[in-house]
């Protein structure tokens, strides 16, 4: 016979002997045996007090875990949704997206690039990590914007034609893709130092001041000087943009520098992500507008126009091949790659403005082409100390 020890009601449980838990209802909302009177519980069958002759203890029942639903992504189409990786190098989290909901690590590609956030550090952090950085800025540069983890200021603003630079961190970068034209094929990752990018291509205002500024600098007038002075100066063959760019100190992207500030730390096709291009207004390939009219042509970093408006000198000569030759070479002869050393044409890679909107995508002008549809943006290479 199974005996039963009870107690009071206010206990709300009752033990049994052998070790079974019987929970007893508060306010009387259950009945169990041994409770005041209460109805008599089923009795247990034989195979069931067996069972719990051989329990070396109480029994915990764990209810069973309730698995999260995730984010809601019905009606959304499979490639507009990209998963950040994990990687030790990323400076952006997650804010925001577009009115769209985020949650954990799920970023509706769509939203525009600004919900990309620069991971930042205290001022006394950074200023720590900067007395130790090998890389220091040039005079003429003043910093307009808070300090990056590494200890370097995430935005600079330069002196002599007063354009804003912003930081593109030391680490990978992507150059290529796997299935895009023949020359950006292959895919190719590699590593770069920091450096500044120009937040927008230069312009039609800035090429004006910068030539008084420098009358001997070689550097001519933009084919569209008398349009939007806040539109990008086209026109200038590849020496007088280079010019330009040495006038203030700083210089022309490579082809590598201008993939990675459009690109981002994952190598993106666009600079927004993976969607495709969702403009506010109609923008073709061939059209020019005021700098930074398109604000979801922004990359991770915040530089704008790297997918439209103008297309941009780089540093590098072009070959059709060049991509391939860096599949032999270890990660550190890639490092900071900047093209080939020669070409045959006098050819130099014109980024920017694909037919499809990719990063990706490249071309070969001759240097002296003063083509109506190619501007340029400065990067500023840091020095060592």
């Amino acid at each position: 016979m199974r005996e039963v020890v009870t107690s009071s009601c206010d206990a709300s449980m009752c033990l049994s002997r052998r070790g079974v838990l019987l929970l007893c209802g508060l306010a009387g909302a259950l009945s169990l045996t041994g409770c005041g009177g209460a109805a008599p519980a089923p009795k247990p069958t034989a195979e069931e007090i067996a069972q719990s002759s051989l329990a070396s203890g109480p029994t915990k029942l764990v209810p069973p875990p309730v698995e999260s639903p995730g984010p809601d992504l019905s009606g959304v189409e499979p490639e507009d949704v990209f998963v950040p990786a994990e990687a030790p190098t990323a400076n952006f989290e997650i804010t925001a997206s577009a009115g769209k909901p985020v949650d954990g690590d799920v970023v509706l590609a769509s939203a525009p690039s600004d919900t990309f956030a620069p991971t930042l550090v205290a001022d006394g952090v950074a200023a720590a990590a900067a007395e130790k950085s090998p890389l220091k800025i040039p005079t003429g540069f003043t910093a307009v914007g808070p300090l990056h983890s590494s200890g370097l200021p995430t935005r600079l603003r330069c002196e002599a034609d007063g354009q804003e630079l912003v930081l593109v961190p030391a680490g990978s970068g992507a150059l290529g893709s796997s299935d895009g034209p023949t020359d950006t094929q292959p895919y190719i990752v590699l590593e770069l130092d920091a450096f500044y990018v120009g937040v927008t291509e230069v312009t039609v205002a800035q090429v004006k001041a910068t030539r008084l500024k420098f009358p001997k600098g070689g550097i001519g007038e933009a084919i569209n000087a008398n349009v939007d002075p806040n539109q990008p100066a086209v026109g200038l063959p590849w020496v007088e943009a280079r010019a330009y760019a040495k006038a203030i100190a700083c210089d022309l992207p490579t082809e590598a520098q201008w993939e990675k500030a459009a690109r981002g730390e994952l190598g993106y096709p666009y600079p927004w992500g993976k969607s495709r291009p969702l403009w506010t207004a109609p923008r073709t390939t061939e059209q020019l507008d005021s700098v930074g009219a398109f604000p979801d042509d922004q990359s991770q970093f915040g530089a704008f126009d790297l997918a439209g408006n103008a297309r941009e000198w780089t540093l590098d000569f072009y070959h059709p091949e060049a991509f391939k030759t860096l599949l032999p070479l270890s990660p550190d002869r890639r490092r900071n790659w900047a093209g080939p050393k020669s070409t045959p044409e006098g050819l130099r890679v014109v980024k920017g403005n694909g037919p499809d909107w990719k990063a990706w995508a490249r071309r070969g002008v001759k240097m002296s082409e003063r083509d109506p549809h190619i501007g340029f943006r400065c990067v500023l290479n840091l020095s060592s100390k």
